[in-house]
């Protein structure tokens, strides 16, 4: 029973992921008194990488958010940069008449930095 509970990879190129294929069959084998906690085990782990694959979700969309944040607030459509930019894509979302300069950074993915660029927005309108 030594190689039942060892896991096995897929081929490659997907080698770093379990075979579950092999694994299920190998757990086909044992007894229904192991079998059934084996089972709430696997479903204990199954939901992990559940969990796992949604914050991997929410993060990939992270920065849509605050692109569409961006496009409603400025009224003008971004283009979104890909690996195959050679360089950063540069946008003048705002400008007014007043000599001088002034340099700030707003991480429009935080929700208290967006409440303060529509508040630096209201203040140079006016």
């Amino acid at each position: 029973l030594a190689d039942v509970f060892l896991v096995k990879y897929q081929a490659e190129p997907y080698g770093a992921f379990i075979d579950y294929e092999k694994f299920f069959q190998s757990a086909l084998m044992l007894h229904d008194e192991i079998l059934e906690p084996f089972l709430a085990k696997l479903k204990s782990h199954i939901q992990s990488i559940h969990v796992c694959l949604g914050k991997i979700e929410s993060w990939l969309l992270e920065p849509y958010s605050g692109i569409e944040f961006l496009e409603a607030t400025f009224g003008k459509k971004l283009k979104i940069p890909t690996a195959d930019d050679d360089e950063p894509t540069k946008h003048v979302l705002k400008s007014c008449k007043e000599s001088g300069t002034f340099v700030k950074t707003f991480e429009v993915s935080n929700q208290s930095d967006q409440a303060k660029l529509k508040k630096f927005l209201e203040f140079i309108a006016s």
